[in-house]
């Protein structure tokens, strides 16, 4: 084979005149250490060579590798090429690759290669755990980082359409996203950035980023400060209404109408950025969730009802007055928003549903029922009592 590619190339150097002569050299590469289970690549690279006949493998803390390679360039000039073998360390210890064979250049010189290097495999080291960030900048603005606070907030003028984010890992074995160039929506936007250590753990942090409002319309509900939203491009309209204008401190706001339940609802936002819903009457504010249940439609109120112990009652995640019928049903007091009409709602805690619950109804009767029963019962045991003892007395005193 040797002597056939040698014939071959002195052919090619007589019939192209243009060939550059020179002597082929091949070089190796590895490195220095690796962790066992993984794999390593022994690289050799030849230069100035027209033809190889080359053995590439490894022996030692490895299931032992090699690969063969023999060939001629297509048009007998001379170019440099890399060939490799790969191996995966299969204890502690060393792996010892060899490259072996020859190389001939254009002009028929013909070298012969004898490579050997050496890879230190080494026990795995435990994976990093740190997912946290030493340094999160936002160009142009300050913010202050603390590498275990997860959120921050950063107000930008109406003018402003992109902001630049930068972050930098404790760990250098720590990859990031969520850095770059991040462009602005009409509220301005939420923004993750995503550390991850080397063993998978993640940590995020958040840029709120929002718009500056020179002239906010501030609310407080329940003890929680929102602002008034001023794009509807931030809102989504409640079910079965539609979208107009409404005017508050004299500043024109979108809102949204229920033609059937008469009222009037606006968006808000809290200071982590978070969209809300309101009732909104003449400056009275009041938090609005929408419950659905089977084609019910319901705007959950507050109002009295004598008779029952009050009580607390979770609907949708969300914490409501209620009046208690026993551990299982509990009444509201709700707006039908497809009638715009109020009435008391017996609600099952465990199937989620609503069922209308009229005021003497069964229910109640049972109720006062039972507390007839019981005030008849009394009476009746108080009586028998009296004419026992009445009885005996008698008896008593004719003795």
């Amino acid at each position: 084979m040797k002597k056939v590619l040698n014939n071959l190339l002195l052919l090619l150097a007589f019939l192209i005149p243009n060939i550059v002569l020179a002597a082929g050299s091949a070089s190796g590469s590895v490195p220095e250490t690796i962790e066992n289970g993984s794999n390593v690549t022994f690289t050799v690279k030849v230069s100035n060579t027209a033809a190889w006949n080359l053995k590439l493998s490894g022996t030692g803390a490895t299931n032992d590798c090699s690969q063969i390679y023999a060939d001629v360039t297509a048009n007998g000039n001379n170019t440099s090429k890399s060939f490799t073998v790969t191996c995966k360390a299969t204890n502690i210890g060393t792996i010892t690759f060899t490259a072996s064979g020859d190389i001939t250049s254009a002009d028929g010189t013909n070298s012969n290669v004898s490579i050997t290097k050496t890879v230190n495999v080494v026990k795995p080291r435990e994976k990093e755990t740190e997912a946290r960030l030493s340094s999160l900048t936002v160009d142009g603005y300050s913010i202050d980082f603390n590498k275990d606070k997860e959120s921050y907030s950063v107000s930008v003028e109406p003018s402003v359409n992109s902001i630049n984010i930068s972050a930098k890992a404790i760990s250098g074995r720590a990859s990031i996203s969520g850095t770059g160039k991040k462009e602005l929506s009409a509220d301005g936007g939420k923004y993750e950035i995503v550390c991850t250590a080397e063993n998978g753990t993640k940590k995020t942090y958040t840029i709120n980023v929002s718009i500056i409002d020179k002239n906010p319309i501030n609310v407080k509900i329940d003890g929680v400060d929102y602002t008034v939203v001023k794009s509807a491009k931030l809102l989504k309209a409640p079910t079965n209404t539609t979208e107009c204008k409404t005017k508050i401190k004299d500043i024109e706001v979108p809102s949204y109408t229920s033609e059937q339940a008469k009222i009037t609802i606006i968006g808000l936002k809290d200071n982590e950025g978070n969209i809300k819903y309101a009732t909104y009457d003449n400056d009275n504010y009041k938090l609005y969730n929408e419950n659905k249940s089977s084609e019910l439609l319901l705007y959950i109120n507050n109002k009295h009802l004598d008779g029952y112990k009050e009580t607390k009652v979770t609907i949708n995640e969300k914490e409501y007055d209620a009046y208690e019928i026993n551990d299982r049903f509990k009444i509201v007091y709700d707006m039908n928003l497809d009638n715009g009409e109020y009435n008391y709602y017996k609600y099952d805690t465990k199937e989620n549903t609503f069922q209308y619950f009229e005021i003497g109804s069964k229910e109640e009767t049972k109720k006062n029922d039972s507390n007839i029963l019981l005030m008849t019962t009394i009476l009746f045991a108080i009586t028998t009592l009296c004419s026992v003892g009445y009885i005996v007395f008698s008896k008593l005193k004719k003795h």
